[in-house]
């Protein structure tokens, strides 16, 4: 929850005015989304409604595209690191194997025996 809010502290200030754009406010900003996107769930929300807004208001103002650039850097950074760290532990291979069938177990849909897989994942 500390770096939510503190990406809504950081955030405000930069969305109301484009005047208070500058590299070391988009910094914290980076970081911030960064360290929320890693550890609350609730980050990623925030981090979406911020870069549509960013974007919202770059129609008027492009310095804005600042803003919703390093909301998406951040995010894609996060994703990255966490990809990097779980397919460290069992490899690339068996992560996005793990990752699909998790997608296909959630999502309902039968496999070639025409039964649901959810529940039945394992990892070797």
């Amino acid at each position: 929850l500390l770096f939510v809010l503190a990406t809504i502290a950081i955030a405000l200030p930069l969305l109301t005015d484009a005047s208070r754009i500058r590299p070391r406010a988009l910094l914290l900003l980076g970081l911030a989304v960064l360290a929320g996107m890693l550890t609350e769930y609730v980050a990623a929300l925030l981090a979406l409604v911020l870069f549509v807004v960013a974007l919202w208001k770059s129609l008027r103002d492009r310095r804005y595209l600042w803003v919703a650039g390093t909301t998406a850097a951040a995010v894609l950074a996060a994703v990255a690191l966490t990809v990097w760290q779980y397919s460290s532990l069992v490899g690339l291979g068996t992560y996005f194997e793990f990752l699909s069938l998790r997608f296909l177990g959630r999502s309902g849909v039968p496999d070639s025996h025409g039964t649901i897989a959810a529940g039945l994942i394992q990892i070797a």
